[in-house]
């Protein structure tokens, strides 16, 4: 999306950081979901609120903030399959890189720096999980019981997020301006397509 660029992500992080000055924050995006088996998914949709701060939408990212001011976007490694069944397509460095992200690492070391961080009494803020696998997932990266995952959610950052979303930018105002526009045409569409007795 041209409206929402590197500098659009950098300011809103920098306003994130502005609220929560203190810590580590750790934004998890969405993992593919499978249907019947792994690789027969649903069609993704990435958790909205790493949409809102690191604009990317692959599976399997996490952003970790650092209470240096460091920004590291986490992704999976890539390996020769992905290339043939997906063909040409932006490496973790070009995600981080679009992000305005100052460093990229593979997922597979998420879970050793937020120990590090945790065993060195840095407080790791999160946002509640509302999918199960994310609150297991995350139950893994602080090594806590599942069933304290949604005990240790940081209300100071929920309330920094939502203060920060619920005010719009100019160009937030224009893409929901232009979804508008699509639904009402779709509406539109549809009523002259209805006739007495026609049914789906």
């Amino acid at each position: 999306d041209d409206a929402m660029d590197t500098t659009t992500y950098r300011a809103r992080r920098r306003a994130l950081r502005a609220a929560i000055p203190d810590g580590a924050i750790l934004i998890l995006g969405n993992d593919e979901a499978p249907r019947n088996y792994t690789d027969n998914v649903y069609p993704f949709r990435q958790d909205s609120s790493f949409l809102y701060y690191a604009g990317i939408a692959q599976p399997g990212m996490a952003l970790l903030m650092l209470p240096d001011g460091r920004e590291v976007l986490f992704g999976p490694p890539e390996s020769l399959d992905d290339v043939i069944w997906l063909g040409a397509h932006p490496t973790l460095a070009d995600h981080a890189g679009s992000a305005g992200c100052d460093a990229h690492a593979f997922t597979d070391i998420l879970a050793d720096q937020v120990r590090r961080l945790l065993r060195g009494g840095t407080a790791v803020h999160y946002l509640p999980p509302y999918r199960g696998e994310r609150r297991f997932r995350l139950a893994g990266l602080l090594e806590r019981d599942p069933r304290d995952v949604d005990r240790g959610a940081s209300p100071a950052l929920v309330r920094a997020v939502v203060a920060q979303r619920v005010v719009k930018s100019d160009a937030e105002v224009a893409e929901i301006e232009s979804a508008l526009a699509v639904t009402a045409a779709m509406y539109r569409e549809a009523a002259r397509a209805t006739r007495a007795g026609r049914t789906e």
